[in-house]
């Protein structure tokens, strides 16, 4: 974690001019002195489960490596599985890779669009699967968004 204590108040006054926009009002009459907030510090409450790239979010199933996830769509083995992204746009072939939170994980090895590139990805990432999951891929459509 970083330390303003270890900046000299010239060198905290300068990063405030730089990152600042505006938040802040820096007083004219010395260099030393602290400055000062022009309006009150709001505090910020974050999520304990929360993602870093898509920020706070409500629950383990709304999270594309979760096994819990919610947008799943078939399970080829009890190591890959296709989920679609949680905006539709594209299919996700996954590979469980360990757990989250005590349940498995998964992490995303091919993004398809079409039904025939997530084919060709199953087939040369996973290699031959059953006829059941043959069936499944069959009943897909030709592209994952209209």
């Amino acid at each position: 974690m970083f330390h303003f204590r270890s900046l000299s108040k010239e060198k905290i006054a300068s990063l405030l001019r730089l990152y600042s926009k505006n938040l802040y009002t820096l007083p004219a009459s010395s260099k030393d002195e602290v400055p000062q907030l022009s309006e009150p510090a709001r505090p910020q409450l974050v999520e304990e489960d929360s993602d870093s790239t898509l920020g706070p979010l409500s629950g383990l199933e709304n999270r594309e490596r979760s096994d819990a996830y919610s947008h799943k769509v078939l399970r080829i083995s009890d190591t890959w599985r296709v989920i679609a992204c949680s905006e539709g746009i594209q299919w996700i072939l996954q590979k469980r890779k360990g757990y989250l939170d005590g349940r498995p994980a998964w992490d995303g090895k091919s993004f398809c669009r079409s039904k025939a590139g997530l084919r060709r990805a199953i087939r040369e990432k996973v290699g031959s699967v059953s006829q059941e999951v043959e069936v499944q891929l069959a009943q897909l459509p030709d592209w994952i968004e209209s």
